[in-house]
């Protein structure tokens, strides 16, 4: 049992890097969907940004359409009045045209508000583009980070956890098992040495006959 003193000490000392290791790891992957989060909220916002583009394109089109059609009711409805020679006939075709004018201003409106929000949502996206690609370098950064600590962080454990096969092939399997018994409920702590009658962990006397 004492020459397997030093080799519990060397596995405790092994476990506890392995515990360490996975509590960082555990930490790292958090931080690392943390960056992903915001990521893929900014292309849900992007897409409702080209989406309200593609709207305002849309209506500035139609009302485009509409300016146009009625520029040729207009003009049709003008050389019909040149043409009418009757009072009656040509007051009615007066009445149209008054009506196509009015139209034709409020169309005219709607297509300027039209141009406006496209306008202003072409603003608002390219301001959204430049900011949102400041935002992926800084988490692209942040991800090259944390990827790098994670795999030293791995290193680590995987060179632990080939120390730890190492030193518990030289324990019997009943110790082996009230050793991880001890490590897993006593916050990593299963062995503590004793020097000069004096406990290491909790640095109380040891009288020489118990050592």
């Amino acid at each position: 049992m004492t020459e397997t003193l030093p080799r519990l000490l060397s596995l405790q000392s092994c476990d506890q890097r392995i515990r360490k290791a996975l509590h960082t790891l555990d930490r790292l992957r958090a931080s690392l969907a943390v960056l992903e989060e915001p990521a893929l909220a900014d292309v849900q916002a992007m897409q409702v940004r080209h989406d309200k583009i593609k709207e305002a394109a849309q209506a500035r089109d139609v009302f485009a359409v509409q300016l146009e059609q009625i520029k040729d009711q207009l003009r049709e409805k003008r050389r019909s009045e040149h043409h009418r020679r009757a009072g009656g006939v040509k007051a009615c075709v007066q009445r149209e045209i008054t009506i196509l004018e009015a139209r034709k201003a409020a169309v005219k409106e709607d297509l300027r508000a039209a141009k406006a929000q496209f306008n202003e949502n072409a603003a608002a996206l390219h301001y959204a583009e430049e900011v949102a690609q400041t935002q992926i370098e800084e988490r692209q950064r942040a991800t090259a980070t944390l990827l790098d600590q994670v795999a030293v962080t791995q290193d680590v454990l995987r060179a632990a956890q080939e120390e730890r096969s190492a030193l518990t092939s030289g324990i019997t399997p009943l110790v082996l098992s009230e050793y991880e018994r001890i490590f897993a409920h006593r916050s990593g702590v299963a062995v503590v040495a004793i020097a000069h009658e004096t406990c290491q962990g909790c640095y109380l006397h040891v009288p020489a006959h118990l050592c």
